[in-house]
């Protein structure tokens, strides 16, 4: 009597959560919605206070973290669970920081050569791309900025996609839930020239957080490799993605990568909640078709 109660209310629990408010699609939703309200808000604020460039490249990367945070702290309150829970900040076995390590070196080796081609391709074709790094005058505004960009950007971006989202998204099976949470992290960026870097990058992340059985090794790549481009961009230091050789340990490093990662055993599984349907229709679609408008709008104008 009292476990068939519970199943039953397992089932309604499961079916709401599909076509509820806080469903996955609704909270991406929710998020890029509010990303584009508070992004454009501030922009217009800046403009106002004449904020200079160099202000502006700190504060700008904070709109979708406020965000971002803001829809985690909404979940949070309406599910009752934990901000740990909800983003899997977990406990994580040590071992893992290597993958950690060998994924963003070996990422940046093998693939950051893409983002220049699809820059120069666009180019020639008459579109527009954007730099990715701001602007910096001192060592002391590098720290700001590795700690905004760098150390923020990892943990609140990995904690809603790769903790919130493809928990989540779980129910739809490891490789569906993989690829869309890739997909919709590559698009956030609403960039064209690092689509590709960001989806192949988004993928391995998952995959990392999906082995590991925590959020936190993923943090850790996403942090090290925003904060190695910054540092080099900040000394010059060039590095010629095309070399083969850097190519070559690239893929060593990302070969290492996944075998530690299938040597290391899991801490726990994800556990099923939604369909991929219940992402997709409809919020999720009307996100989507939203970030694909403003990346095409962005190399058109």
């Amino acid at each position: 009597m009292g476990f068939g109660l519970i199943k039953m209310q397992n089932n309604i629990e499961n079916k709401n959560s599909s076509r509820g408010v806080l469903n996955s699609g609704f909270i991406f939703f929710a998020f890029i919605s509010l990303y584009f309200f508070i992004s454009s808000l501030g922009q217009i604020l800046l403009s106002a206070l004449n904020i200079g460039q160099t202000a502006q490249a700190f504060i700008a990367p904070t709109f979708s973290l406020i965000s971002a945070v803001i829809i985690i702290l909404i979940y949070c309150k309406t599910k009752r669970v934990n901000i740990a829970k909800a983003t899997r900040i977990t406990k994580f076995n040590p071992l893992y920081i290597l993958p950690s390590i060998l994924l963003a070196f070996g990422m940046l080796f093998v693939f950051g050569s893409v983002n220049n081609l699809l820059a120069e391709l666009i180019t020639k074709l008459g579109g527009k791309v954007s730099g990715a790094n701001p602007p910096l005058d001192s060592t002391l505004q590098l720290i700001l900025c590795i700690l905004i960009i760098g150390l923020l950007v990892a943990v609140i971006e990995e904690g809603f996609f790769r903790g919130l989202m493809l928990s989540r998204l779980s129910g739809a099976g490891a490789v569906t839930s993989v690829l869309t949470v890739s997909l919709i992290f590559a698009l956030y960026h609403a960039n064209i020239i690092q689509l590709i870097y960001q989806f192949i990058y988004g993928v391995a992340l998952c995959y990392l957080t999906i082995k590991s059985g925590s959020s936190i090794p993923a943090m850790i790549a996403h942090f090290i490799n925003n904060a190695f481009i910054l540092i080099c961009g900040y000394f010059t230091i060039n590095i010629d993605l095309s070399s083969i050789y850097i190519i070559l340990s690239g893929v060593v490093m990302l070969g290492g990568f996944c075998a530690l990662c299938y040597i290391f055993n899991r801490k726990k599984e994800i556990t099923a909640t939604e369909s991929i349907k219940a992402f997709y229709l409809p919020y999720g679609i009307l996100a989507i078709i939203f970030l694909i408008l403003v990346i095409v709008l962005g190399v058109i104008l």
